[in-house]
């Protein structure tokens, strides 16, 4: 019924080109210092709801239906919800509002965003205090918190209620005070006392003990509650994120590995928390959990974490762990392209209680090898290619997974997102092996319209540039245009992102490398599109590449300027000191009859002659 005017989002865009400098780069607008990601709802959320009433628009997003008699009143209504919209689309980051591209309503995109992004915590149980004022407890605590058990044990002769006691500000008991101060053998003494259901009470932040030792990351006392109430692994915080989870968040990797061990998978299967364990994973190269994760349940690799990020999206962002993504020299390839590693093994099965040991399937072969590594100062090149072969692995398996999504599938699954982050980060693997396994992805497309090899040019990725365009799309490269009327040569035209310009030392070999960019876009494509103007700046591309590199023409005339002046001074210097060590004799010169001391000598006139030829063929430094 309610069809917003095409000028509403013809200004919204307007408005993010004027805030940003640039089409498509959304800076904070005037009501919200910080557009909404995926980390600051909260605030976010109320600095708008604050706009919206000092606006008088609130009452639109409250109101559960639009009126549908009175045309005046619709007629009002419709001008709010519009201003309202506005201002919700405006305040939010490029990746927030896509989830709000389609609404109509500034109702509907306010609980979009808020069922997306608002935290969620969970009702935490009530446990009754077993006295009235808890100062009867304090010497209890203080006793626990400096590790004089004997103090403790006394007190607890007459007040056995303390160990279920919380303190009025957090709601800690004993055991979270122990696990607080890493003290091992008074966790101990505490669970022993305890009930098995006591040690599943949480404090005021969510947290049971075990969720506490997590952040500690101290193994023992893991296994000290685990043995007496195996329950409490699946038991999350207030956001729902179980121990493991929260172990693997801290980079406690010998806890995790344990606490994932005696974890149940149906637990991990519950709010997320499989995705965000192999993110984790995933950003810390810690693999084991993650194949065992993914060979069990292979759809958590486009499962959304509990802050909107799926493994498949995590793994394009990780260029390092990929073979592309290190820089060697020619020796050390050679030995990364030498060293043996066996195909690995995705079907991993980890026991109840331990550690996977993988030493005892390596071969005797394997032994010798890696002997050699450590003695030869190679292992760390050794581990490096075992951490490419294992990724290669994942990545494989992993992107079998999105054969079958349909198109809406993929969007919720981030798929989009992945790719086009990938080919930000120049992760040529990832973008090969997730169009392998569904081709069409190669013709994705992002907010702005732009493809693939739009976000190559402009982010200076020759990598994934080069890969595009060996691939069967050359006959359509004249033909992709952004939104905007951008065409593959106005990409080139804009300057490159500053992570890669400053790899290339000095403003005139980066003005150089700027062009040589430019032409080489410029010659696979006709002379028609050279011609295109866009919509924003009414330029054609090579007008947009003069006035978009005016002050780096500058800075590199400046820069060539002062290399030649200190190189003039330098040559100065460098001739004079030579000069002078050229007509200096060594030795001195007969005060009597003028001729050097060292004439009759063999290694003079070797001397001699060595200086007259350095005069006649000098030597050249480029």
């Amino acid at each position: 019924m309610l069809k917003l005017s095409e000028d509403i989002t013809a200004g919204h865009f307007n408005i993010l080109s004027t805030a940003a400098g640039s089409p498509g780069t959304v800076s904070p607008c005037a009501f919200v210092p910080e557009v909404l990601n995926r980390f600051n709802y909260e605030d976010w959320s109320l600095r708008v709801e604050t706009y919206l009433l000092a606006e008088d628009l609130w009452d639109v997003v409250e109101a559960s239906n639009e009126p549908a008699n009175d045309e005046r009143e619709y007629k009002i209504w419709r001008k709010k919800n519009a201003k309202a919209l506005l201002a919700i689309q405006i305040s939010c980051g490029s990746d927030t509002f896509s989830f709000i591209r389609n609404t109509r309503t500034a109702k509907v995109a306010w609980d979009a965003l808020a069922a997306k992004f608002k935290p969620r915590l969970v009702n935490l149980p009530e446990y009754e205090s077993n006295t009235e004022d808890f100062s009867v407890y304090v010497p209890f605590f203080d006793a626990v918190r400096s590790g004089d058990w004997s103090i403790a044990t006394e007190f607890l002769t007459n007040n056995p209620n303390a160990l279920t006691a919380r303190t009025p500000y957090s709601g800690k008991t004993a055991l979270h005070i122990a696990v607080d101060t890493c003290d091992v053998q008074i966790v101990e003494a505490v669970v022993q006392l305890m009930r098995s259901e006591d040690l599943e009470i949480k404090a005021n932040d969510g947290k049971t003990a075990l969720a506490s030792v997590a952040d500690v990351g101290i193994i023992e006392m893991a296994r000290c509650l685990v043995s007496k109430n195996n329950n409490v692994v699946a038991i999350g915080d207030a956001y729902n994120m179980l121990p493991v989870v929260l172990a693997s968040n801290k980079g406690h990797w010998d806890l995790a590995t344990y606490l994932y061990s005696v974890t149940p998978a149906e637990a991990l299967l519950w709010e997320r928390n499989g995705a965000a364990l192999v993110c984790h994973c995933i950003y810390n190269r810690k693999f084991d959990i993650a194949w065992d994760l993914l060979n069990h349940h292979p759809k958590l690799a486009v499962a959304i974490n509990h802050f909107g990020e799926s493994p498949l999206k995590a793994w394009s962002s990780v260029p390092f762990a990929i073979s592309r993504g290190s820089r060697l020299s020619v020796f050390q390839r050679w030995i990364y392209d030498a060293i043996p590693i066996q195909p690995h093994d995705l079907n991993i099965h980890m026991h109840m209680g331990s550690v996977p040991d993988h030493g005892q399937g390596v071969h005797l072969f394997e032994r010798l090898v890696m002997c050699f590594l450590v003695l030869s100062g190679t292992k760390m090149i050794y581990e490096m290619k075992l951490i490419h072969v294992r990724s290669l692995d994942f990545l494989h398996h992993t992107a079998k997974v999105i054969k079958d999504l349909d198109a809406k599938q993929m969007q919720d699954a981030l798929v989009y997102e992945a790719i086009f982050q990938a080919v930000d980060q120049g992760n040529v693997e990832f973008i090969t092996a997730i169009c392998k396994a569904n081709p069409e992805l190669m013709w994705s497309t992002d907010e702005e319209k732009r493809t693939l090899f739009h976000l190559a040019i402009k982010c200076r990725q020759e990598s994934v540039y080069s890969l595009i365009y060996g691939l069967s799309m050359r006959h359509a490269l004249p033909n992709l245009v952004d939104k905007y009327n951008n065409n593959l040569l106005h990409m080139a035209a804009m300057v490159s992102p500053l992570k890669r310009l400053n790899d290339i030392p000095g403003a005139a070999l980066q003005m150089q490398r700027e062009l040589q960019w430019f032409k080489e876009v410029e010659s696979i494509l006709p002379r028609k599109a050279r011609e295109l103007k866009n919509f924003t700046d009414h330029m054609t591309p090579r007008e947009l590449f003069t006035k978009n590199h005016k002050e780096l023409m500058k800075e590199g005339e400046k820069w060539m300027k002062d290399t030649a002046n200190s190189c003039t001074v330098l040559g100065a210097l460098v001739i004079t000191i030579v000069f002078a060590a050229a007509i200096t004799v060594p030795g001195g010169n007969n005060q009597n009859t003028g001729l050097p001391m060292f004439l009759d000598k063999k290694l003079f006139s070797v001397f001699i002659i060595s200086d007259a030829l350095s005069f006649f063929f000098p030597r050249r430094h480029y």
